[in-house]
């Protein structure tokens, strides 16, 4: 996947960014705001790192929008506004400040204040001169207006901020911006709005109403088309927002919405007559329905399945393929017992093929990189710096079945800037796809005892795929020990075995640094890929059915 990101309007990066403040509202962390590591293979590793991982997944998900029209010019003559009497705008002040005292509005009050939302408050989101205050609307109707509103006034105008964004949402005379902005604002209604005080933050309870409303707008026929699917993956977003923050009525958790983000995984899978845009939409909007999946934690057969599905599909990219591995250790695979030990086991070989492929891929990946380098060096040396070793000698065979150990590494401050970040990429990215999800669905965070998560703690100790999947992830946190260190284990010289704690939680990503400084890293090509190389061989061994090698013995090989 090429970092294909271009310069967005004003008015879209605006909007994009109101869904950077969903998390800090609700006051709580989850998976796809927080900027927690979700592994993104072969893109711009120094833009993913700068930007906010759901508020640069927004520029990806508009660039659909950017391809129905000139969102600056042709939206304007294409598109119809709602009647707005901007004389209502005298009375918002007396109108909000009801709506803080929290008093029930007689029927004269309550026909007031339709008028008032009707024709003002609402309509004014549907002029596209007003495009540029879309954000402000937004913003000031669920962090300031609904906010601030109480009792039966509250009550009132929640329904009618549910009932006016709809018809904004469902209409297509009106310019897709508000459209869009009026889908998100749904999924950010709260019954109850989050309180802090001296003890705790109580996060807030999203409007129940506001939930079903985005499941039947996400499932009506009339928005599958190509032009609505920013008003699904916007309802999508808010059903997310709301297994995150937790959902109340049992059916909604426990049966529509897993049946309706199962079928956003299963139904939007890699085609061949598709586009790179529209795959990237449907992936975005599939790695959302994950984060679903993770915060509502059931672990039913159609879940594990769709999870296997992906995980076994090579078509499929390895993000994705990581990300399903990921959910194994997320879902409470200890609450069900209708799934059989055969399934656990298929999925167990799944998953170790997978770590296998990933680790083949970045070998052909630093193979590629230092072929660049090599060229470089030979046609331009000017661009070097101060490098002064001789020219590495050209890897014939790019797979990575053979590599000349007579290549000179040069030192890393020697390297050209575009490779040491380059290779300070590859790295980052090795440790988000191997810790953060192919071990982490391994064993998780907590892998003993009866609230343990991951597969291991599920199998029984005598299956053989209890063994397996120990030493895939021995393994695995090897080589993450060969990464962080620089050099193989002084202990048993490999790059497996040499590690037994759990996987950490997944965290942050941490910013890479433009220019680099001499000793920021410690391996560097030959180090990361004869590290590769040995996990992906002992994991082979592992897939075979191969018994474990001793450590002395495996020294000795080396030599």
């Amino acid at each position: 996947m090429k970092n294909t990101q271009q310069p967005y309007p004003s008015s879209l990066t605006k909007i994009c960014s109101n869904q950077k403040s969903v998390a800090a509202r609700d006051g709580k962390q989850n998976s796809s705001a927080s900027g927690q590591t979700c592994f993104l293979p072969h893109i711009g590793f120094d833009v993913f790192c700068k930007q906010n991982y759901r508020f640069f997944l927004s520029l990806i998900l508009f660039a659909i929008v950017i391809s129905f029209a000139n969102i600056s010019q042709v939206l304007a003559q294409n598109y119809k506004a709602w009647n707005v009497d901007n004389a209502l705008s005298a009375k918002q002040a007396d109108i909000m400040k009801a709506m803080k005292e929290g008093n029930a509005p007689s029927s004269a009050v309550r026909s007031e204040w339709n008028t008032f939302f009707d024709k003002y408050y609402f309509a004014r989101w549907t002029v596209s001169a007003n495009m540029g205050n879309i954000q402000t609307y937004s913003r000031d109707l669920i962090s300031r207006d609904l906010k601030d509103s109480t009792g039966s006034a509250r009550t009132f105008f929640l329904a009618k901020s549910l009932e006016s964004l709809e018809k904004i949402a469902a209409d297509r005379s009106v310019f897709p911006a508000a459209r869009y902005n009026a889908i998100l604002a749904i999924g950010q209604l709260n019954t109850k709005e989050q309180e802090t005080n001296a003890a705790a933050t109580v996060p807030p309870v999203p409007y129940e109403d506001a939930l079903k409303k985005l499941i039947s707008i996400y499932n009506d026929p009339k928005n599958r088309s190509l032009l609505d699917e920013y008003i699904r993956v916007g309802a999508l977003l808010g059903i997310v927002r709301h297994a995150q923050a937790g959902i109340a009525n049992n059916d909604l958790k426990n049966n529509v919405v897993p049946a309706l983000l199962i079928k956003v995984i299963t139904s939007n899978a890699p085609a061949a007559d598709q586009d790179t845009e529209e795959r990237a939409i449907k992936d975005w909007a599939r790695l959302r329905a994950f984060d679903g999946l993770s915060a509502i934690k059931i672990a039913t057969p159609s879940v594990i399945a769709a999870a296997e599905k992906v995980i076994a599909d090579n078509a499929e990219s390895f993000e994705m393929r990581c990300r399903a591995a990921r959910l194994f250790g997320e879902i409470d695979l200890q609450s069900t017992t209708e799934i059989k030990a055969t399934v656990y086991g298929r999925i167990s070989n799944l998953i170790i093929i997978l770590a296998k492929a990933y680790c083949d891929s970045e070998i052909a990946r630093i193979d590629s990189l230092i072929n660049k380098v090599q060229v470089q060096r030979t046609t331009n040396p000017a661009r070097l710096g101060s490098g002064t070793r001789r020219p590495m000698p050209t890897i014939t065979n790019p797979s990575g079945a053979n590599v000349n150990d007579e290549i000179e590494e040069p030192p890393y401050a020697d390297l050209p800037p575009a490779a040491q970040r380059e290779i300070l990429n590859i790295v980052q990215q090795i440790k988000s796809a191997v810790v953060h999800n192919i071990v982490f669905g391994i064993r998780g965070t907590k892998w003993s005892g009866p609230t343990a998560n991951g597969i291991l703690p599920v199998l029984k100790p005598d299956d053989p795929n209890s063994d397996k999947l120990n030493r895939a992830s021995k393994t695995l946190m090897g080589l993450i020990d060969v990464l962080e260190k620089g050099k193989p284990n002084e202990k048993t010289g490999s790059a497996s075995g040499t590690s037994t704690r759990p996987a950490p939680r997944p965290t942050t990503t941490t910013t890479t640094t433009r220019q680099p400084v001499k000793g920021q890293l410690k391996v560097n090509f030959t180090v990361t890929r004869e590290a590769l190389q040995d996990c992906s061989e002992k994991l082979a061994d592992i897939i075979a059915g191969n018994r474990e090698k001793p450590a002395n013995a495996a020294n000795t090989e080396k030599k």
